[in-house]
């Protein structure tokens, strides 16, 4: 039991007391999912970036997988999650915001969002090579004939 919660407090005392403290908590984790999203897209990103935090086998049905990303969601990058079932989804999951997704998913998939911000980086280190090879590729295609 939270300590400003005495053991005096009714039931209904009590669920008063942890609505107020979460939904002060729910407003501040937004904020700083929105924060971190600015953060992202000020690194500039050349490509969609995705980690897979979770995945649930069923021994007799689908797999599930949630997964948080930084992409373009309505041509805005955006930090968004998915939750794929394998069988539910054959053309992939539907993709939201993460700051749409329910409480529970929000809080889980948020504690990732470090990933997402070393997978900026690594996709950028990794982007060098092919654009090198790109603007190779061009040379050569322009000093022919």
């Amino acid at each position: 039991m939270p300590k400003f919660v005495t053991s005096q407090a009714s039931l209904s005392q009590r669920n008063e007391i942890a609505d107020e403290s979460l939904g002060n908590r729910f407003d501040a984790l937004n904020e700083a999912i929105i924060e971190a999203e600015s953060r992202l897209h000020s690194m500039r990103p050349v490509c969609s970036v995705w980690f897979n935090y979770k995945s649930e086998y069923m021994p007799n049905g689908p797999s599930r997988t949630y997964s948080i990303g930084f992409a373009k969601y309505n041509g805005k990058w955006r930090i968004v999650h998915c939750v794929d079932d394998e069988d539910a989804y054959p053309e992939g999951a539907p993709v939201f915001p993460l700051t749409d997704r329910p409480i529970e998913e929000r809080v889980y998939a948020a504690a990732h969002i470090p990933e997402l911000y070393q997978l900026i980086v690594t996709g950028k280190e990794e982007f060098i090579a092919k654009v090198n090879e790109t603007i190779s590729l061009l040379n050569s295609f322009t000093r022919k004939d």
